[in-house]
């Protein structure tokens, strides 16, 4: 009986080629639910619900798929506890650019957020609050060109509205929009509807009593067209394609200058 199981036993290379086998299968299955998660989150993230809310800027903010990204950055930047002498509040033309490079003897924080829109850009108020540095610097448009004027006036309204009340100490200037030329990202045809809101935009900064920085004058050659040697995509600037910005800048950014 005893050698009857002893022959029934598998042999050591035998049972580690079962084991290997096993080891197999389980990273085999392993692999497979891996991948269809991850097809699941592409197809999720991709999907038209999805991209509505990055290309409209939903406001309700449980319904956005950055949710805890941009609760997680309001509440980071509440805990610092900072007051700086400026804050650049934007979109990516605003991340890509390191103002402290030109003002060394200030406190800057530039808060940009890219691809947000006029819409998005209310959910991050609650970091000028938190906050409350002396100067705000506001750039937006160049990602809601595609709202109707309407919405477009009324949501620009709206958000500088909340910003004044959520520092009404600090004083607000407001940049218009930078035109655009032919390439990876931006479009030449877009200027016509660039000079249009930047009609609005001047007559909204002079109504209100909102000194204006004009940046689209610096950037835009005789047609109307963003220089192609500053741009690296039709669109975002070179680092030198900063330098006029920050020369365009420095009388505001004297410290006790309004």
């Amino acid at each position: 009986m005893e050698n009857q199981q002893q022959n029934n036993m598998p042999s050591i290379p035998q049972a580690k080629e079962n084991g290997c086998k096993r080891m197999r299968g389980f990273f085999v299955i392993s692999l497979i639910a891996n991948l269809v998660l991850c097809v699941l989150l592409l197809l999720i993230l991709l999907s038209p619900s999805t991209c509505h809310f990055f290309e409209k800027g939903e406001v309700n903010v449980e319904k956005r798929p950055d949710y805890w990204a941009l609760r997680g950055w309001n509440s980071m930047v509440a805990k610092m506890d900072l007051h700086p002498d400026a804050m650049f509040f934007g979109h990516s033309q605003i991340e890509m650019c390191d103002f402290r490079h030109y003002f060394p003897d200030l406190q800057i924080v530039a808060s940009g957020y890219p691809g947000d829109n006029v819409e998005g850009m209310h959910l991050r108020v609650e970091q000028i609050a938190s906050l409350k540095p002396t100067k705000v610097f506001l750039l937006c448009g160049a990602n809601s060109l595609g709202m109707s004027d309407q919405d477009f006036e009324t949501q620009y309204d709206r958000l500088v509205n909340e910003i004044k009340a959520a520092s009404p100490s600090s004083e607000l200037y407001i940049f218009n929009i930078l035109p655009q030329c032919d390439g990876t990202s931006g479009k030449a045809s877009r200027n016509s509807k660039i000079v249009e809101r930047n009609r609005f935009i001047k007559e909204y900064t002079q109504q209100n009593d909102i000194p204006m920085i004009d940046l689209y004058s610096l950037y835009a050659d005789a047609d109307g067209t963003l220089f192609p040697d500053i741009t690296i995509d039709g669109i975002h600037l070179t680092p030198q394609g900063y330098d006029r910005w920050a020369e365009a800048l420095r009388p505001y950014m004297q410290k006790g200058n309004n």
